[in-house]
């Protein structure tokens, strides 16, 4: 019996349901394309009133469109054409005017080009980011699956060992053959219970965190082009009599989603601020739910990114409607 009773407690106390996968650090130029676009010196975006002058005096673009157009110093542009278009004798196509005309607006089309080309690679960076912590989970989930079918295992194996000692033990007393049933089936049952205690960890730091950005929206930023982050840090749609600063950003929108979905926990617990300093700062210790929700956000706010191509081929139409 005191040899059983060692080879249960070995057994519970060896049931380890903390997997502990090795440090993952995810370097700041892991998913950096080789593409300069953020790099190309844009014009810096024009006072906001600039944006309200031309959306009130002329009707035709949408806020949207001009916001793309100030973000990426196009807007000045607009004006001239604006301008030029007024005093155009479209009858007289080699006029200086009408020439000036269509060097502007062309040249606002090559702009448009150099647009798409730094939202196509600020979406795919964040793609990648998103990709690759999925590559982590599914890394975790193969671990830890394989690590409940050791519990598994394990509590077959010790069902039969116990069934094989009872059946060498028949000649003993009565008691002694329940003892060891009794010792068998809490084994099998403990085992059988720790398969589903099994939790995976991972030591995620992340040298280049996007996510960082976004909640403390400092002025400048290493992650996004500056037009990307202009835009972000504007509101969507401009309603009338309402100052700038109280109308919601895209930013503000993206974050309530974040706290609606409860990836941060709830308000004023410790648990929001461990997850924001988790989330938010150069990484830690991971679970896979938390990866998880990580890859969530990374993910939204990709998607965020991408509906400015939708605001940037309404301003191509747009544009084209000028002569």
């Amino acid at each position: 019996m005191p040899k059983k009773i060692l080879i249960l407690f070995f057994i519970i106390f060896g049931c380890n349901t903390t997997i502990q996968v090795k440090e993952t650090y995810f370097g700041g130029q892991y998913c950096s394309g080789g593409s300069d676009v953020k790099n190309i010196p844009f014009s810096r975006p024009l006072p906001f009133a600039r944006v309200d002058h031309l959306l009130r005096s002329h009707g035709h673009f949408s806020f949207k469109s001009l916001m793309i157009a100030n973000a990426y110093g196009i807007l000045p542009l607009i004006e001239k054409m604006e301008e030029l278009e007024k005093k155009t004798d479209y009858k007289d196509i080699n006029s200086p005017t009408h020439l000036e005309f269509v060097f502007t607006k062309n040249k606002i089309h090559e702009i448009i080009f150099l647009v798409s080309t730094d939202l196509t690679g600020t979406v795919s960076e964040l793609n990648c980011y998103s990709d690759r912590i999925d590559d982590i989970i599914k890394h975790l989930r193969y671990s830890e699956n394989q690590r409940i079918t050791q519990f598994y295992i394990a509590a077959i194996v010790v069902g039969g060992i116990f069934g094989i000692l009872s059946g060498i033990l028949q000649w003993a007393s009565a008691t002694v053959q329940a003892t060891d049933s009794i010792i068998g089936g809490l084994a099998v049952g403990y085992i059988s219970y720790q398969a589903y205690q099994v939790e995976t960890h991972v030591n995620y730091l992340d040298a280049k965190n996007v996510l960082k950005d976004i909640w403390y929206r400092p002025h400048e930023t290493e992650i996004f082009s500056s037009p990307v982050w202009y835009l972000l840090n504007h509101p969507t749609e401009r309603k009338r009599r309402v100052p700038l600063k109280q109308m919601s950003t895209i930013l503000d929108i993206l974050i309530s989603r974040w706290l609606e979905n409860g990836y941060l926990g709830a308000e004023g617990t410790s648990e929001r601020e461990s997850l924001i300093q988790l989330y938010f700062s150069r990484g830690g210790v991971h679970t896979i739910e938390q990866l998880e929700t990580r890859k969530q956000m990374v993910k939204q706010a990709g998607v965020t990114v991408n509906l400015f191509f939708q605001d940037l081929q309404n301003f191509g139409q747009e544009l084209l409607r000028h002569n």
